[in-house]
């Protein structure tokens, strides 16, 4: 989801002209950070897999059902989250959100720190990455969700590494054709979530009750936002690429993903919010197949 919040017609053309570089350059920098993540895997030998389904024993229906799952979750949480606000469960709702980003700093850490032991041939710290990873995990939940934060640097570099770290590590554990099936899956519902579905009705409500959410978005200082989720899965892309694929295709994807970005970006001179995924995904899709095709690896994708 990327959102302006101005209204006025000029003011939105020029602050969505200034703001291009200022969301473009973190992108670029959540990206960066998941390629480096996704190499220091690959040093580390840090390999896990979190689909349900092989696609080694179950084909391309496989990849189609590991996707329809993720989607299915990523619309059930969001969901969850319309009911908690709606029916004013607030302390439930940040109890939920503060869990959720707790394991997930938690898990995300712990997981790449463990790679830079096994480099570094020493696990005997383990126990203290365990204590950094639980530190981690809490401060930058704390510091999310507390209301008010006054700390818009802050906020935005916590965002940065959630984004790059979580998105390194969907590419490195999902399968090819599941990543590109459900990449595909979730541009859809991302243009159901924020045109119709619980993304609109969260923003919607929180305007006309005046409630403030968590911050869960990479904000400029001309007020045009980009999605963790949008982050995380543009990272995602461009991490599973270069673990399978190689430079070439990182930076014909990356470079689609960036001009499919620039390209919402300018649309929002006329709207107030868009999706963030469908043009960069589709993007960098295309620009996927095509580096493949044309560095001759097109027979990689090939499926049991």
């Amino acid at each position: 989801m990327v959102e302006n919040e101005q209204t006025d017609d000029s003011v939105e053309r020029r602050i969505v002209l200034k703001a291009i570089g200022k969301i473009i350059l973190p992108t670029i920098l959540s990206i960066s950070l998941a390629v480096f993540l996704a190499y220091i895997s690959i040093l580390g030998q840090t390999k896990v897999e979190i689909t349900p389904f092989s696609e080694q024993e179950g084909g391309l229906g496989a990849a189609g059902l590991n996707a329809l799952v993720y989607v299915i979750a990523a619309l059930l949480g969001a969901s969850l989250l319309v009911i908690l606000l709606k029916r004013g469960y607030g302390k439930i709702l940040n109890a939920f959100m503060f869990f959720g980003m707790t394991l997930g700093g938690i898990l995300l850490t712990g997981y790449f720190g463990l790679a830079v032991l096994v480099i570094l041939n020493s696990l005997n710290l383990f126990f203290i990455l365990t204590i950094i990873s639980v530190l981690i995990g809490i401060g930058a939940a704390y510091a999310l969700l507390k209301k008010n934060i006054s700390n818009l640097y802050l906020q935005n570099a916590i965002i940065l590494g959630y984004g790059g770290g979580l998105g390194a590590f969907l590419g490195i554990a999902m399968p090819t054709w599941s990543t590109i099936l459900l990449l595909i899956g979730l541009s859809i519902y991302d243009i159901f979530a924020v045109t119709r579905g619980p993304i609109k009705q969260i923003i919607e409500y929180s305007e006309e009750k005046e409630v403030q959410m968590p911050a869960m978005t990479y904000s400029s200082s001309e007020e045009i936002e980009i999605g963790l989720g949008d982050l995380v899965f543009y990272s995602m892309l461009t991490a599973h690429t270069f673990l399978n694929f190689g430079s070439f295709p990182l930076v014909m994807v990356s470079g689609g993903i960036l001009g499919g970005l620039m390209i919402t970006l300018k649309l929002l001179e006329k709207r107030k919010m868009l999706p963030g995924l469908p043009i960069s995904i589709t993007f960098g899709l295309v620009a996927l197949f095509l580096s493949l095709l044309l560095s001759g690896q097109f027979g990689l994708l090939q499926i049991i």
